[in-house]
């Protein structure tokens, strides 16, 4: 299987990484492993996690 950040996103599924659909162990360490793993998905999570705390200011402490 090809793992690697795609330009759709599948937010359905926690047993899934949202940035490329490869399979997680679990939704919270599995992901975290899988992003380690994979630095397209890595990116991904951190142009996002940008994207997103600059939508919500200082509400969010993620």
């Amino acid at each position: 299987m090809s793992v690697g950040p795609t330009t759709t996103r599948n937010w359905d599924s926690p047993e899934t990484c949202p940035f490329c659909g490869g399979q997680l162990t679990d939704a919270g360490a599995g992901f975290i492993a899988h992003i380690d793993e994979y630095p397209g998905c890595e990116n991904e999570f951190r142009d996002w996690r940008s994207m997103v705390a600059s939508d919500i200011g200082g509400e969010w402490g993620g």
